[in-house]
């Protein structure tokens, strides 16, 4: 076992300890399902993670129907928001106090923690919500913190899968029988953002074109293809007569004007925009190439079709849960490892751009264009 793994099980075994000294287990006590008429739901991570909270958020209305739903949540994901029709308000988070008072000023009745991680924060806001009912999953300790402490599955399924399960625990325990909706996440384009998407689209005359996205970003280094290798294949889609449109916000400036630069055949650059701008241009291409990204999880929910190509990530969690979606992986001895920084870097290196390339002629066979 790696020294870092020694000290993560000790620092889980002494987070036990503290927190069972210091928090005292809660007991559930069964509401009358008519009474929760305030929720608050709790996703402080990244845009795929939200997009793949859509379903959980969806059983929520369902299993609740007059509740009021709130979603706390960074600024940066904040948007998304506008997409998910489930969601009646939005708090920004700020600082642990700061949401601590805005939490107990709203006196929410069930408080919903989605993350199916070992990270403590949000477990911890669950529990000083002054809420009486709060969930969440079980994991390295954390369910001291709520009075719905859910077990994560031991069957490998979709991440958005794993929070239904999560939905339909607390659903149980109120005493609710009907069967929760399970589809994969949906996102909904407003008229705003429509209009937008056309005006763009009609200034960089992409009307009746077949328009590829190409997004060549990620959080971790260890998620990304390689630039000189988006650059080869952005010159291919464009060589056959097809309209390109780099998207990434303003961190992704260096890379994408790295892979730009290098390129005899000039594409659009869409970068910086806000993300409902983006999710709006996303909504209007017929294909998405990118790495495993919050912008390959927006697509795959606008039902755009998508090629991504999977490193370190587990498929079996976080690859899009769509009919209309091709992953690109190797399956490495030491696949997935999840790290975020690899020094070999195998698992994208072996991803050629001719696998990529004949991944897309694949995917827009059926518009008849190649």
């Amino acid at each position: 076992m790696e020294i870092k793994e020694i000290l993560k099980k000790w620092y889980f075994l002494l987070r036990g300890i503290i927190l069972s000294v210091f928090l005292r287990r809660r007991c559930f006590i069964l509401f009358d399902k008519n009474k929760i008429n305030k929720i608050l739901v709790i996703r402080l991570d990244r845009i795929g993670d939200m997009v793949v909270s859509e379903p959980a958020l969806r059983a929520l209305r369902q299993a609740f129907p007059r509740a009021n739903i709130t979603v706390l949540t960074l600024p940066a994901t904040a948007p998304l928001l506008k997409f998910i029709p489930w969601v009646d308000q939005v708090i920004i988070y700020r600082s642990f106090f700061d949401s601590i008072h805005k939490i107990r000023q709203g006196k929410f009745n069930l408080v919903v923690d989605l993350l199916m991680d070992y990270p403590i924060k949000t477990a911890l806001l669950a529990r000083f919500s002054a809420s009486e009912v709060s969930a969440g999953f079980d994991i390295s300790e954390r369910g001291i913190c709520f009075t719905i402490a859910h077990p994560q599955s031991k069957i490998k399924q979709k991440m958005y899968q794993h929070l239904l399960g999560l939905v339909e625990a607390i659903a149980c325990r109120f005493g609710i029988t009907q069967k929760i909706e399970e589809k994969p996440p949906q996102l909904f384009i407003g008229l705003e953002q429509k209009k937008f998407q056309q005006e763009y689209f009609r200034h960089h005359n992409f009307q009746g074109k077949l328009v590829i996205g190409i997004h060549p970003g990620a959080k971790f280094p260890s998620q990304r293809w390689g630039a000189e290798r988006f650059s080869q294949l952005a010159e291919k889609i464009l060589s056959a007569n097809a309209k390109v449109i780099f998207l990434g916000s303003i961190g992704e400036k260096f890379l994408i004007k790295k892979i730009v630069s290098s390129m005899k055949l000039q594409p659009v650059v869409a970068m910086g925009l806000s993300l409902d701008k983006t999710i709006a241009l996303i909504s209007g291409i017929n294909l998405l190439v990118c790495n495993n990204s919050g912008l390959l999880h927006i697509a795959a929910a606008l039902g755009v079709a998508t090629v991504s190509m999977m490193g370190p990530t587990d498929p079996i969690l976080w690859a899009p849960a769509s009919d209309n979606a091709v992953v690109i992986r190797k399956q490495l001895p030491c696949s997935p490892c999840n790290k975020a920084v690899c020094n070999r870097h195998l698992c994208l290196e072996s991803i050629t751009v001719e696998e990529v390339w004949q991944a897309i002629k694949s995917q827009i066979a059926r518009l008849d264009y190649f």
